[in-house]
């Protein structure tokens, strides 16, 4: 006989005992398909990366009033049945779409995707892994996804129906029409 494990939904992951040693207090999770994937504490260099990215997009964003960027892994629930819960590191939501967000008291944003997320590189994550992830967003409407990978200091840039294109660190990124005049050396996320 074999014996199926339940799949966990996005509300028992809101309710998650970080008490209990199976889901430790230091760890970061994500629901995928249902399934609890438990990622590692954050490292100096994936921390520094998204502390630089979150100052230098988010003073775009409030300088010309475009909308919010978030931080620290906001959940995004992609799917029911069975559930997937996703957290970006850095997320931007448009300001005409904040309503969607603000009045929310849950931990997770609900069923929607921001505008624009941006990972930074993570020790231990696959190239299927990191692929499965941008497709779990594009595939439900994120405008521009963005993976900065600290070890040589690009950004590869993936927007839906287009090839990714990946940019040095003196490559300027932009990324229009999600935030108009948005422009940087790569390098100055880092």
């Amino acid at each position: 006989m074999v014996v199926k494990k339940k799949l966990m939904t996005a509300e028992e992951l809101e309710q998650l005992d970080k008490s209990d040693p199976e889901t430790r207090m230091d760890m970061r999770y994500e629901l995928v398909r249902g399934k609890l994937i438990k990622m590692p504490p954050a490292g100096p260099e994936h921390s520094g990366t998204q502390a630089s990215a979150t100052a230098v997009v988010g003073s775009f964003v409030r300088a010309h009033d475009l909308g919010r960027v978030y931080a620290g892994d906001p959940g995004f629930v992609l799917e029911r049945g069975p559930d997937t819960v996703r957290a970006p590191d850095i997320c931007f939501i448009a300001k005409e779409r904040l309503h969607l967000v603000e009045s929310r008291q849950a931990p997770f944003f609900g069923m929607m995707v921001p505008d624009l997320a941006i990972e930074v590189e993570s020790e231990g994550r696959t190239r299927r892994q990191r692929a499965e992830r941008v497709r779990d967003f594009l595939e439900r409407g994120v405008q521009i996804y963005i993976y900065l990978r600290h070890s040589d200091r690009t950004a590869t840039v993936h927007e839906p129906g287009r090839e990714p294109r990946l940019l040095g660190p003196d490559a300027v990124l932009t990324s229009d029409p999600v935030l108009p005049g948005f422009r940087c050396r790569v390098a100055d996320l880092f």
